[in-house]
């Protein structure tokens, strides 16, 4: 299934990098070292993900409000499109919230002008710049932002960053804006929520074929600060050959805590997915081969049951 996704904001909020690291595998930590050319006009590209063909728009933030004000060129840009990602930073956000608002305001109107059911999302990037202490600041972010707005649409607010740190929200950003478009990764997901209830203090990922993070989730008591270095631990491992160490329960640093980890190779299954990958503070051997083994019978299930339809 093709589906159409528009990247919008306004120039140096990190539209470009944000897609780079997604869906091109660029290292967050190089492009935040060397920043990326602006983008000119619209830059269309196309991408695998799973079982969608995804074409990603992404638009100059210098021609924003003419895009927000041209008709012609709304018509061109926002039609058919399955989902808009807007996006603004903390920097934009303490400078010109009015701005924002103002923004979103017209990109609804415009929304609402072809009458369709896109999926808006925003994303509010380089939390990284905030204070992280302030317990529940997202939440009264997103809070305010939602009442100030007061739209008749649903939509959600996501709090992003490229920093190596906090980069598990960014996927988990980019999780949310896929899993309404791909029946596959959302059907993947569920069966990992479904197995994982039961096992306290764990996390879960499944990867591609592009060393991309498609499907990340973890039960309710897993220490979210224990993700901050996960990732980057999570792509040396895939990075290298690792035909020794499947199946293996490995001790990993994880900071504070020392995580075991369990990584099982998925190709066998969908020649798109490459590794699940488990880690559980509390469990270790047998319970995380018992985890994986039975992950691996749940999706090999559902990928042979979907074959058959």
């Amino acid at each position: 299934m093709a589906k159409k996704i528009l990247i919008i904001g306004r120039a140096g909020v990190g539209k470009t990098s944000i897609k780079q690291v997604i869906f091109d595998g660029k290292n967050p930590k190089d492009i935040i070292l060397f920043p990326l050319e602006p983008t000119r006009g619209i830059d269309p590209s196309v991408y695998t993900w799973m079982d969608l063909e995804i074409g990603i728009f992404d638009t100059s933030g210098q021609e924003l409000p003419y895009l927000l004000e041209d008709e012609i060129e709304q018509k061109r840009t926002f039609e058919k499109s399955d989902a808009i990602i807007y996006i603004f930073d903390y920097l934009l956000w303490v400078d010109n919230s009015e701005g924002i608002y103002e923004e979103i305001q017209k990109i609804f109107r415009i929304m609402n002008s072809y009458g369709t059911k896109t999926k808006f999302v925003i994303f509010f990037h380089k939390i990284d710049l905030f204070n992280q202490k302030i317990k529940g600041m997202f939440q009264l972010i997103e809070t305010q932002i939602k009442e100030h707005l007061n739209i008749p649409i649903e939509f959600k607010i996501f709090f992003t960053t490229l920093h190596p740190n906090l980069i598990y929200s960014l996927y988990n950003a980019f999780f949310g804006v896929l899993s309404g478009l791909s029946t596959e990764t959302s059907s993947l997901k569920d069966i990992i929520d479904m197995v994982i209830k039961d096992y306290p203090t764990t996390i879960c990922f499944i990867t591609n074929q592009l060393n991309n993070i498609i499907v990340q989730t973890m039960t309710k008591d897993f220490d979210t600060n224990l993700i901050r270095d996960l990732h980057k631990r999570i792509l040396d491992y895939i990075s290298d050959d690792l035909l020794e160490i499947y199946n293996k329960v490995l001790l990993i640093d994880a900071g504070s805590k020392i995580l075991n980890m369990i990584l099982v190779n998925l190709e066998h299954l969908n020649s798109d997915l490459k590794f699940l990958i488990c880690m559980s503070e509390t469990y270790r051997t047998d319970k995380l081969i018992g985890l994986t083994n039975n992950l691996e019978k749940q999706i090999s299930n559902y990928y042979k049951a979907n074959k058959l339809e």
